[in-house]
């Protein structure tokens, strides 16, 4: 019993360091976005001594980061519409049908969890090119919404936590399968839709790998890509300190901010879709 409170206890001292590091770090992002370069350089960790904005003009006036956002955002909203649109359904007939190959369809997307997307790059590559979609953003839009293993396992387990009586219900009543999902299904995912969306969002928002690889037009590139850009100093006055910390704190906030908003929602939802799993 002392032995499992003193790991608890650990576990909880390593957590709570990590965090404050964490805190810390960002902290003296957003304060270093503010500042001059000279005086970020000496005096990092300080509070700025008065707001200097003419970093964000810098990056986005200048440089044309806003660019490199707005594409971020389209393949963002495109994976989402994408992603959300294949995973419910898809769940859905896992979930409540039985046909021929539903077990082997269910360990497919198991084996999505464990296996990166860079093991198939190849032939990946080969799909996206066939399809003439190699250096646009529509081509990491479809990568991005066939990438939908855990989004699937999550609803199917919500799917199953629905009564079959319900939909038995609306049979009587006339209603077909179609609106059955529509009308009778859907309104009930929206604590599971709580979690998986912001998932989704956080995983694209922060994708590097993808568009790195099929996208070599600069117009097309999104936010990673251009804060590796910065961090290499590809860039004019990238040499500044100052700019690379408000093209990291630009880059961060916005994941950030949604986390924050839906950080319960996805416990919640990760953990009740475990449970009816």
């Amino acid at each position: 019993m002392k032995a499992s409170k003193a790991i608890s206890v650990f576990i909880s001292v390593v957590i709570g360091i990590y965090c404050l590091i964490t805190v810390i770090l960002f902290a003296a992002v957003f304060m270093g976005s503010m500042k001059t370069n000279e005086e970020l350089l000496t005096n990092i960790w300080g509070l700025p001594k008065s707001i200097y904005l003419e970093n964000f003009k810098k990056v986005f006036v200048d440089d044309g980061f806003f660019r490199y956002m707005l594409n971020s955002f389209l393949v963002l909203a495109g994976g989402l519409f994408g992603a959300v649109a294949l995973s419910t359904t898809v769940s859905y007939g896992l979930a409540k049908f039985d046909f021929k190959g539903k077990k082997l369809l269910t360990f497919y997307f198991m084996i999505g969890l464990m296996f990166p997307v860079q093991l198939g790059i190849v032939n990946l590559s080969r799909v996206v090119n066939g399809m003439k979609l190699g250096n646009s953003l529509l081509g990491i839009i479809l990568i991005d919404s066939a990438a939908i293993s855990m989004s699937v396992l999550i609803l199917r387990g919500f799917y199953h936590s629905i009564p079959d009586s319900l939909s038995e219900a609306a049979k009587i009543d006339g209603a077909g399968e179609f609106t059955i999902f529509a009308r009778v299904i859907l309104p009930l995912l929206k604590p599971a839709m709580g979690a998986v969306i912001p998932m989704l969002a956080i995983q694209y928002w922060n994708d590097f790998f993808i568009p790195m690889v099929f996208l070599t037009r600069d117009e097309k590139k999104t936010m990673p890509i251009a804060v590796m850009k910065y961090s290499l100093g590809e860039h004019t006055d990238y040499s500044k300190m100052s700019i690379l910390f408000t093209v990291i704190a630009v880059s961060i906030l916005p994941i950030m901010i949604l986390y924050l908003v839906f950080s319960k929602k996805i416990i919640a939802g990760i953990t009740a879709g475990a449970e009816k799993g």
